[in-house]
């Protein structure tokens, strides 16, 4: 069976906002970045099996009491998300993301925590054990 795994990744840029207006090409080496450091994070952390089917559990931990919105950040944490499963040697496809409604504690430098969790595999009965 699959271990759990816990990945503290790095607080999103600002340009990997839907509502960030950047230049393509800032956008573009931001998101490269992110995308990254999402594997390296994941590969430190030991995640290195395909888990296709994982669920990721995010909590977010802002920099600063700063209003915010909750509901950006799965689009900020797309490339991350994407590097995660580079690592895993895997599409993201078939991953089940929970994302929460608001955010955690705020800590320094800010940072988004992702528990990565293998799904349980139900295998139906077939037949007759006697």
């Amino acid at each position: 069976m699959a271990s759990e795994y816990l990945i503290r990744l790095n607080w999103p840029a600002k340009e990997l906002s839907s509502n960030s207006r950047a230049h393509w090409a800032i956008k573009s080496r931001v998101t490269k970045t992110a995308r990254y450091a999402g594997k390296v994070l994941a590969l430190e952390q030991g995640v290195n099996m395909p888990m296709p089917d994982a669920e990721l559990r995010f909590s977010y931990h802002p920099p600063t009491r700063a209003r915010r919105d909750a509901q950006n950040m799965p689009h900020m944490l797309k490339a991350a998300i994407d590097g995660i499963s580079d690592a895993m040697g895997c599409d993201d496809h078939g991953f089940r993301c929970v994302f929460p409604p608001e955010f955690s504690d705020v800590v320094k430098g800010g940072c988004v925590l992702c528990h990565i969790v293998p799904r349980a595999v139900i295998i139906p009965l077939k037949g007759c054990i006697s």
